[in-house]
């Protein structure tokens, strides 16, 4: 079986529009840049396209230096990527864990998005949120905002698989992956073990 790299994301915000890269620096929470900033309700639990399809459309670019997002006519947000902020409790899933408050312009920026009130949080590199020790590689291995593991793949040919049972296309940013790697068989990565 021949496998090969097709594309490299990052999603800078969980839930907003990914970023496609041609090369990626990865540390132990996975793609650098990826999943560090999340949106919040007023009790702190995440939110999503599943609820908030807007959000797909919130445009996002990352340097060292600064986060750009751009929604339709809105006027660009920028926030620095040093940006610090008050400690607030966040809920991802299952995981409860302390993240920055990134501000009164970013939490009114996202308030008028999504016509609710809600806030931009960052993660904080003082408070770890572990993966789930059962697939873990040690204790406490950090993970970013993402749903459970620091880098999410999947193969073009279990997409095609997938569409073809479904009798429509389905785009592969559907699913948000990390890394998509092109291969001629279906759900292989299903079976791939660490080396």
């Amino acid at each position: 079986m021949v496998i090969k790299v097709a594309e490299l994301w990052i999603y800078p915000i969980k839930a907003c529009r990914g970023i496609s890269l041609n090369k990626v620096e990865v540390n132990i929470q996975g793609f650098k840049g990826d999943r560090q900033w999340m949106i919040v309700d007023a009790t702190g639990k995440f939110l999503t396209q599943r609820d908030y399809p807007q959000l797909a459309r919130v445009r996002t670019q990352l340097t060292d230096d600064q986060l750009t997002l751009n929604f339709d006519n809105f006027d660009p947000l920028n926030i620095s990527t040093q940006q610090q902020g008050e400690l607030k409790k966040v809920t991802v899933w299952r995981n409860q864990v302390q993240a920055l408050d990134q501000g009164e312009t970013a939490a009114t920026w996202f308030s008028k998005v999504l016509k609710m009130p809600c806030r931009l949080v960052r993660q904080s590199p003082d408070h770890v949120r572990p993966i789930n020790p059962k697939y873990a590689l040690w204790e406490n291995q950090p993970v970013s905002f993402a749903d459970g593991y620091p880098i999410l793949l999947t193969n073009t040919a279990s997409l095609k698989m997938l569409s073809k049972k479904l009798g429509e296309d389905l785009p592969m940013n559907r699913f948000r992956p990390n890394l998509v790697v092109s291969s001629d068989e279906p759900f292989a990565e299903d079976n791939w073990q660490k080396s």
